[in-house]
């Protein structure tokens, strides 16, 4: 079955939607402390995946843009071949913040 993956960098941009701090925090927030194929426990648990994420979308400092391909509520445009995952770019003041995560069921 054929994977529907962006072929170029503007195609990966078209999967992108701006997003402000909060919804950066609040998604990589919910990847950190649940799994996205079942939504069991994830790495940490939300109190301490809310502090590490609050404290990195702070490095690229005040007026920062940031990104993602998901809504933050289950829906996301394919950006791997894997079955599901999350991005969440942020870039300002020279810093490029990039995370990925991916899983299968």
């Amino acid at each position: 079955m054929p994977v529907n993956v962006p072929e170029s960098s503007a195609e990966l941009a078209d999967r992108l939607a701006e997003i402000d701090v909060d919804g950066a925090v609040h998604r990589l927030t919910g990847i950190a402390s649940t799994t996205l194929a079942y939504r069991s426990r994830g790495r940490y648990d939300r109190a301490k995946a809310a502090e590490v994420f609050g404290s990195l979308v702070r490095l690229p400092g005040h007026g920062s843009r940031w990104w993602s391909n998901t809504d933050g509520t289950g829906g996301w445009n394919p950006v791997t071949r894997h079955v599901f995952d999350t991005m969440v770019i942020g870039v300002g003041n020279g810093i490029v913040v990039t995370t990925l995560v991916f899983d299968e069921d």
